[in-house]
């Protein structure tokens, strides 16, 4: 049986933008590409993707987290602390770069935590935005994920990823990484008719866990 394709048209609105990717050919969804280093502040953030689309009537696009991103959490990239308490002193012109180096290892030997949190705090908020301090060779996982969005297919608005995290302090996602996903779904339109009364059912009115939560019969009969 051939397989039919939706035909999706997109526009590049920059030149760091990148054309959506399947994992395999048989994936469900296509990866959307982060075009260039983004900071993600802590709470909910719109990541630009660089593209917009055009898709038929009839469907709709789901943008939403990979799953191993929400299994894991995001792969990201923080400043370096040893780098910002240096650069806490750099100001003061009279003291050499090295000198300050060798002071933070001492710190950090003496597990001296009052006066490294003082450096973190007087100089992070600052420094955590610039991109000279942030280890670009070490990543890790951050507690943030993508909120599900849907597009119409009338819009022609550049397309955003929100994403939502729950860190404390800001964090980078580098150029290139796939973060997130996005999807085509065909929707019925509805035509919203007034009833005076509605259709019986078995369920009637009953909602949020009107049904139970343990399983229907005895539990022997799922070990047969």
């Amino acid at each position: 049986m051939a397989t039919k394709f939706l035909r999706v048209g997109y526009q590049q609105l920059n030149s760091n933008s990148a054309t959506p990717i399947k994992g395999t050919s048989e994936s469900a969804a296509s990866d959307i590409i982060n075009p260039k280093r983004f900071l993600v502040k802590p709470g909910r953030n719109i990541v630009p993707t660089g593209f917009r689309i055009a898709f038929p009537d009839g469907y709709e696009a789901e943008i939403m987290s990979r799953s191993g991103m929400s299994a894991k959490g995001m792969l990201g990239y923080s400043a370096n602390y040893t780098e910002i308490s240096c650069a806490a002193v750099d100001k003061y012109p009279i003291v050499k770069r090295d000198i300050i180096h060798r002071f933070v290892d001492w710190i950090v030997g003496r597990n001296e935590e009052k006066i490294i949190h003082s450096l973190r705090y007087r100089y992070k908020k600052s420094l955590l935005s610039d991109e000279r301090y942030v280890d670009w060779d070490s990543s890790k996982r951050f507690n943030a994920d993508v909120i599900t969005g849907k597009i119409d297919p009338d819009y022609r608005g550049e397309v955003g990823v929100i994403i939502n995290s729950n860190e404390h302090d800001p964090f980078w996602i580098e150029a290139g990484e796939r973060i997130a996903q996005i999807t085509f779904i065909r929707v019925e339109k509805p035509v919203w008719c007034k009833m005076k009364e509605l259709p019986a059912s078995e369920r009637d009115s009953g909602g949020f866990g009107s049904t139970g939560t343990k399983t229907i019969g005895s539990i022997n009969d799922f070990k047969k």
